[in-house]
């Protein structure tokens, strides 16, 4: 796909891909929180009162490079929550720490923090970080110690959460962005025929 840089590609985020209606209101997917007047990514940060870009697959997980701007994974997100998620795998939380909107962050079965998002985006998430490991998880910086706690989960959460018909329009525009789709979205069924994503590496 087209490397559209960092910069570049929140810009695109804020403006196009997370805006499809093209009205310049851009929602959070952990809150639901909505700010107005939204064009790039300066006037979406507000010196950090506003909307960052969530990586799913973490930076320090090895979301660099051209996966650091891979669209297909990025997300906007309120900047609190999303300095809240930081780098904690996905999963489903036991004992809470906190929680708004829907989001809640806090311990799994295991004593691990995990982070678990509201409903209408588990199943968003979880195609993002499936797509995420069958481009880059070979790559030798991706580090797969989050991907290794969260893949049965994410399976559950692309099942329980289907693909909408705004994950596909979302679809559509990083395709006329940076010019590939995620399969998952638009073959759902590929999932279950993987069975296994880390024992096919």
């Amino acid at each position: 796909h087209k490397d559209l840089g960092y910069d570049g590609a929140r810009d695109v985020m804020f403006a196009t891909v997370d805006d499809l209606d093209n009205d310049n209101r851009v929602t959070c997917i952990y809150i639901g929180r909505t700010l107005d007047n939204v064009t790039n990514r300066t006037n979406a940060f507000r010196n950090g009162a506003g909307l960052n870009a969530e990586h799913t697959w973490p930076q320090s997980k090895g979301a660099v490079g051209a996966a650091k701007a891979d669209l297909h994974h990025l997300f906007s997100s309120d900047c609190k929550a999303n300095s809240t998620r930081g780098s904690f795998p996905f999963g489903t939380v036991k004992n809470p720490d906190w929680s708004e909107g829907g989001s809640v962050r806090g311990t799994d079965e295991k004593g691990r923090i995990v982070f678990q998002p509201r409903k209408e985006q588990r199943g968003d998430t979880a195609r993002a970080l499936l797509y995420f490991y069958t481009v880059y998880g070979r790559v030798g910086s991706t580090n797969l110690e989050n991907f290794n706690v969260e893949e049965p989960i994410l399976k559950q959460w692309h099942t329980e959460d289907p693909v909408t018909a705004t994950e596909v329009a979302r679809n559509d525009a990083v395709q006329a962005a940076q010019g590939n789709r995620n399969p998952f979205v638009d073959r759902p069924e590929f999932v279950e025929a993987i069975g296994s994503f880390q024992a096919r590496r």
